[in-house]
């Protein structure tokens, strides 16, 4: 017989999310291999980089501990010890967007992984997300993707669903 693992049955998206984690770390390792095997001469390569390296980490890791609370780019900056002039330069450098556009990208990611994986009503994620209301939500979501939050949930779980079958084998 076929052993079937029942335990693990892959939810619509999985694979597709785990493949888009796989590839952001590979990206990672990418980058690190570059800043690792960068030659010692280039000035470039030297001092500025491990700096600039941990700086960026530890905003990634405040966004994460904080980007539900919609802080401000100021307040991320002032939190790093940098201006927000720094902090923006600092990922255009090293990410090639501003650090508003960093913020953005890490609350629309929420905000989707919220749309497809939960049941929570569009206030509801909004309220979650540190939004003051679901409309300003619904507009800064369609600012960002050009559809509105229920728009976005529709069509991905229309994306999700199984194929319906003819009755022709």
């Amino acid at each position: 017989g076929v052993l079937v693992d029942d335990d693990h049955v892959e939810r619509p998206g999985e694979v597709a999310a785990g493949s888009a984690l796989l590839m952001a770390l590979f990206v990672q390792i990418a980058r690190l291999a570059h800043l690792l095997m960068a030659d010692p001469a280039d000035p470039a390569a030297r001092g500025d980089r491990p700096r600039k390296a941990a700086q960026l980490e530890r905003f990634r890791a405040l966004l994460d501990e904080h980007f539900r609370e919609r802080w401000p780019v100021e307040r991320y900056a002032e939190e790093l010890g940098i201006s927000a002039g720094q902090l923006s330069r600092l990922c255009r450098d090293q990410l090639g967007q501003s650090a508003l556009d960093v913020v953005n990208a890490r609350v629309m990611h929420e905000a989707e992984r919220e749309l497809v994986y939960s049941i929570l009503g569009v206030k509801q994620i909004a309220a979650v997300l540190g939004f003051a209301d679901e409309a300003y939500f619904g507009r800064f979501f369609k600012k960002q993707t050009g559809r509105t939050p229920t728009e976005f949930r529709l069509s991905v779980q229309q994306q999700l669903a199984p194929e319906p079958r003819s009755g022709i084998s």
